[in-house]
């Protein structure tokens, strides 16, 4: 009976703040105390308040409130493994059609809402407690908490800050030195980038639409990473030895990845960190790496755009592929393709870093990939753009029709 009060009060406490996801897991602790069966009569209860009814009924009950809150929380993806299992009791345990109808109906409509709306983000951050003023349980602990849709660090410390008004905000700026950081509480926090686990169906079939996969994105993770810039010292740029400036030839990386307890969505909306791993990324990894996220965003945009320039739509809402396009063929001068390859396709760069050969030839095919799916994409946008956009995109043909591709 404690278990059933303090999973349905977690439950209302997620719903009247608005976490409707984490709403709808804690019914489920609930849900899962009770057995799909029509014959047992339970009696009525007050705290949660149900009637008296068969076991089933209240298994069914609770679960329609669960679907209601990812419906809420824009988890349809959860809400229809839910529509699945109730599908499957009306089916052979009750023979209730009308019910089967009714739920393959809910399902059905759900996975439209799946294929065909833009769901929001969630944000990620990693919380670490530095000194012994914290409270045990949370000292010199690193925890990963899961902020508001796309909310900013900026506006996320301040909600730490306020939860924890004594301890003070650091950065990696600002940090004190280990001594008085072991004396005092300092709270740092850092935004955090998810890491879905790519090998799995939703990344490697051909067929699955993009809205599924920007889901899975930020969803149904237990990995994360943030990036520490490593940079040499400041050197002349390559493309104008008068000028100051840093050139991309001299900043190294560190990724971070920090491994959590839980995976999230979660009751708790946050999680203890169990592991770590460090990445270290040259100059030309980040290049590469850098090329291949861009050609990554160009590919799903592609995949999203196609299907609608075979249509006879002029309401077609282009501008992210615009931006995106614009973005690579329009990049500014202290960043973009030419700046690679000035950096790492010259001769003497080739000639000063043999060992890193395989690096090179990967650069060079991530640039020719870039150009190819850049061009197709232009092709797709004369489609969709409308009239009055038609001269901004022969600039960009223009512009792309320059590019020389590394030899």
């Amino acid at each position: 009976m404690t278990i059933l009060i303090s999973s349905h009060q977690l439950a209302r406490r997620h719903e009247n703040n608005g976490h409707y996801v984490e709403a709808g897991l804690a019914y489920k602790l609930e849900a899962d105390l009770y057995q799909w069966d029509p014959e047992t009569i339970l009696e009525e209860t007050l705290d949660p308040e149900h009637p008296a009814e068969t076991e089933f009924a209240r298994k069914e009950s609770i679960y329609k409130r669960i679907i209601e809150c990812y419906d809420k929380g824009k988890a349809w993806e959860q809400a229809t493994e839910l529509c699945k299992e109730l599908a499957a009791e009306y089916e052979t345990r009750t023979l209730d059609y009308l019910s089967l109808k009714n739920i393959f109906l809910k399902h059905a409509s759900f996975l439209d809402l799946i294929l065909t709306v833009d769901r929001p983000a969630p944000s990620y951050f990693r919380v670490h407690c530095w000194g012994q003023a914290w409270p045990l349980a949370q000292r010199n602990k690193d925890w990963i908490v899961q902020g508001a849709d796309w909310e900013k660090i900026s506006s996320f410390s301040e909600r730490m800050q306020l939860l924890y008004p004594t301890a003070q905000l650091v950065n990696a700026n600002t940090m004190p030195s280990f001594e008085a950081m072991d004396k005092g509480q300092y709270l740092q926090v850092t935004a955090l980038v998810p890491i879905p686990e790519r090998t799995g169906p939703i990344f490697t079939n051909v067929g699955v639409a993009p809205r599924i996969r920007q889901y899975h994105e930020h969803h149904f993770v237990n990995q994360f990473s943030y990036q520490i810039i490593k940079r040499n010292t400041v050197v002349p740029r390559q493309d104008n030895p008068e000028a100051g400036g840093e050139s991309v030839a001299d900043i190294w990386t560190e990724k971070r990845i920090l491994f959590s307890e839980a995976t999230f969505p979660n009751i708790a909306r946050k999680a203890n960190v169990v592991n770590y791993a460090t990445v270290r990324s040259s100059p030309i990894e980040n290049a590469i790496q850098a090329i291949r996220s861009k050609n990554e965003e160009l590919l799903e945009l592609e995949r999203k755009f196609e299907p609608l320039s075979y249509e006879e739509k002029e309401d077609v809402n282009v501008n992210p592929l615009s931006l995106a396009l614009t973005s690579v063929i329009d990049s500014p001068l202290n960043g973009g393709v030419h700046r690679y390859k000035e950096a790492f396709l010259s001769d003497s760069y080739i000639a000063s870093h043999k060992e890193g050969t395989e690096f090179v030839q990967q650069l060079k095919s991530a640039i020719e990939d870039q150009v190819v799916i850049v061009r197709r994409c232009l092709e797709i946008h004369e489609h969709l753009v409308s009239k009055e956009m038609k001269p901004f995109h022969k600039s960009l043909i223009e512009r792309i029709a320059t590019v020389k591709l590394p030899g």
